[in-house]
């Protein structure tokens, strides 16, 4: 994807000249150069300000042992300018040349863009930095023609680069159908490609969001398919017994207490002490039995 288009940027890379990669919105620069950066070791940055985190971020990755480094700490201390020539040295001592990658060019501040210019002066003798930038173009109009940016923006060859063919967007589509394990129908896929106007990480998105789609559906499949077997069988089997489904008891325990009730007061009414006094003992022996079995923890005791 894109082959020609990678191999006269590496190409423009190995001179040691600085990059503007610029394009339309969405077409995508940024995946494009993502992919550059990993398969070369370049360092890449989705954003370009402040300079003072990405030097930071670029030492990070050059000092064995990144951020616990005990000269990341003294570096970190510098101010932005004293910083920038250190850093050059440090390049120097260790004999190093980097590419960095700055996304969002366009949103550079004119403070931003005197910095690395300042960069791009202090290693000019031995190259020790390129950059390689990418912006859009509808925003970067506005910002290379502004006085206290023209120079940052002289220093950067301007590389245009296309949205990509029909063709092109169909061969990453099937290559990433491939990778995620979809296999999309012709006119899936068709729409997919229209869809993204060429750009590579929106076929990419929609690529896994469709196998998650199909993981997400498959997995739901896996557990309904296990449900009925559950539902279906006319006996659970608890400790070793077979018990039948759970009846709710509460209605006819409720109408016993309250037939016991009339019966005391019926008994009473009828002067028949010794059954109105049995028929209290009773509703005093059910009052226990509702106590330590409707309360009880065990939900399979009512049956």
């Amino acid at each position: 994807m894109r082959e020609e288009f990678k191999a006269r940027i590496e190409k423009i890379v190995a001179k040691r000249e600085h990059v503007l990669v610029k394009g339309k919105h969405g077409i995508g620069k940024s995946y494009t150069l993502q992919e550059l950066a990993a398969k070369n070791g370049w360092l890449h940055y989705p954003f370009c300000k402040p300079p003072k985190a990405v030097l930071m971020l670029c030492l990070e990755s050059l000092l064995e042992g990144g951020r616990e480094h005990q000269d990341y700490k003294r570096f970190n201390r510098e101010f932005l300018y004293p910083l920038c020539q250190k850093f050059i040295e440090f390049l120097r001592k260790e004999r190093k040349r980097i590419v960095i990658v700055l996304d969002e060019i366009h949103t550079v501040t004119p403070q931003a863009a005197s910095i690395y210019n300042y960069l791009i002066e202090l290693s000019r003798k031995d190259q020790r930095i390129t950059l390689v930038a990418i912006g859009t173009d509808q925003y970067l109009t506005s910002k290379i023609y502004r006085p206290e940016m023209k120079r940052f923006f002289w220093e950067l060859r301007e590389v245009e680069i296309a949205p990509m063919t029909e063709e092109e967007s169909k061969g990453l589509a099937r290559e990433l159908e491939d990778a995620c394990g979809v296999s999309l129908t012709l006119s899936d896929e068709q729409k997919l490609v229209k869809h993204a106007k060429g750009n590579p990480l929106e076929i990419q998105q929609q690529i896994v969001k469709i196998a998650r789609q199909i993981e997400e559906e498959a997995e739901e499949a896996a557990l309904a398919a296990t449900k009925p077997t559950k539902q279906s069988a006319p006996h659970e089997h608890y400790g070793g017994a077979i018990r039948d489904q759970a009846v709710n008891l509460f209605p006819f325990v409720l109408i016993a207490l309250i037939s016991v009730v009339a019966l005391r007061y019926l008994f009473r009414g009828m002067s028949l002490p010794e059954l109105a006094g049995l028929s209290g003992f009773i509703g005093i022996i059910m009052l226990f039995a509702v106590r330590i079995f409707v309360y009880k923890k065990d939900t399979f005791t009512w049956r």
